[in-house]
């Protein structure tokens, strides 16, 4: 069997094409907060500088004259002396350096939107028997496909608050196969069709009405949207729709930093949901320069067919992540593990008709509930540019 990944990156030789993959722009926007944020020097006082240098000679002339009528009032603060002699100091260095206070807060304060994304070509070419049943899921044939365009919109909203929406974008479900035929082997090597189903493919065009042209229809998967607030290194929390932070592959999200063309099973599978809807709190530990303890509790809907916007059980899902990494200038390790506990459950809603008593009722009963313990550890090595990691997962199911 051969499996080739075409991945874009940062190679002379693909520099051309990968301008075309990763496309990232940079709008600067201003949040409420930061129209409400404080001068550090009152606005009377704190005058637009001028380029050229003549000007800001005067201004700092004018400042000087300005903090000498403060020292000879009594009345003055201290307070806005000091923020009257460091506007003077930031004005002299502007002057040798020939640059802008207006430049400065742009580049230091101002909230940036950043739009960015990837998409990656892939080069399939299996090889196995014509008569094998992966050929129900995957085509022998080589075959060209796209199977990520990702598209991230970030923005800055305060020092410590931030968001971020990641979107998936496919052309699925075009191609794919909804029902398949069956048939009889005979004794001569014939096959006899049996009544049932008639094989059929999910054909993804559409006509439009009013053009008659034919377009394609794909579909868009919300990845994430979150809010992150980071008062500290050591406690920050997000809400929202976020990544479960569970082993190596999940946290390396997005197919230009995965190594295997294809996911692994476990992430195929969901034998741990790959994002959750709730709250995580999260932080990062220094015990030794170079050692770190990251760890991360979340709570959220938990797993099953709405976990993403309904939940309809009140049990939520808990999960704790504990990972200790060493980070050395050749050699890095990181060992660590995830664990969460929660419910599937999902619900059937019937009418009822009461002709006796001559009214409705609906009625909601749970069904296909279970309990649900996965636990994760992994393991990452690094020594002078050899990688190599590891995953374990374990899924036990309850049912009920």
């Amino acid at each position: 069997m051969l499996n080739t990944l075409t991945t874009f990156g940062f190679r002379p030789l693909t520099a051309a094409v990968f301008l075309a993959a990763l496309v990232s722009v940079v709008w600067p926007v201003e949040s409420p907060a930061q129209q409400a944020a404080p001068q550090t020097v009152p606005a009377a006082d704190k005058q637009p500088v001028p380029q050229d240098v003549e000007a800001l000679r005067r201004t700092v002339e004018e400042q000087g004259k300005r903090i000498a009528e403060l020292e000879s009032n009594d009345l003055q603060s201290s307070e806005r002396i000091e923020q009257l002699e460091q506007s003077q100091a930031e004005t002299q260095e502007l002057m040798m350096t020939g640059e802008s206070i207006e430049d400065n807060d742009i580049d230091d304060e101002q909230q940036r939107l950043k739009i960015s994304g990837f998409f990656d070509l892939t080069l399939n070419r299996f090889f196995w028997d014509k008569d094998s049943a992966w050929n129900l899921y995957i085509t022998e044939q080589a075959t060209f496909a796209i199977s990520h365009l990702n598209l991230y919109v970030q923005a800055q909203l305060t020092d410590t608050l931030s968001s971020l929406i990641e979107l998936k974008f496919s052309f699925s479900p075009s191609g794919t196969d909804t029902a398949w035929e069956t048939g009889l082997r005979n004794e001569d090597g014939s096959v006899t069709d049996v009544p049932g189903p008639t094989y059929q493919r999910a054909d993804a065009t559409y006509r439009d009405p009013f053009t008659t042209e034919n377009n394609h229809y794909g579909s868009v998967m919300i990845e994430r949207v979150q809010l992150t607030w980071s008062p500290r290194d050591w406690m920050q929390f997000t809400v929202g729709r976020y990544l479960t932070p569970y082993g190596v592959w999940n946290v390396d999200h997005g197919s230009t930093v995965v190594l295997p063309v294809k996911p692994p099973y476990m992430q195929l599978r969901d034998m741990i949901m790959k994002a959750q809807t709730g709250i995580m709190a999260f932080g990062r530990l220094f015990p030794h320069p170079k050692l770190y303890l990251d760890y991360a509790l979340t709570i959220s809907n938990g797993s099953g067919r709405t976990e993403a916007n309904l939940d309809f059980d009140d049990e939520k899902a808990f999960g704790l992540k504990l990972a200790l990494a060493y980070m050395g200038r050749n050699f890095t390790a990181e060992m660590g593990g995830y664990a969460a506990y929660t419910t599937w459950a999902d619900v059937k809603k019937q009418v009822v008709i009461d002709q006796y008593n001559e009214k409705i009722d609906v009625v909601v009963r749970p069904y296909d509930v279970s309990d649900e313990l996965m636990v994760s550890a992994h393991a990452k090595l690094r020594f002078f540019g050899v990688l190599l990691q590891s995953e374990l997962v374990l899924h036990n199911t309850y049912y009920e």
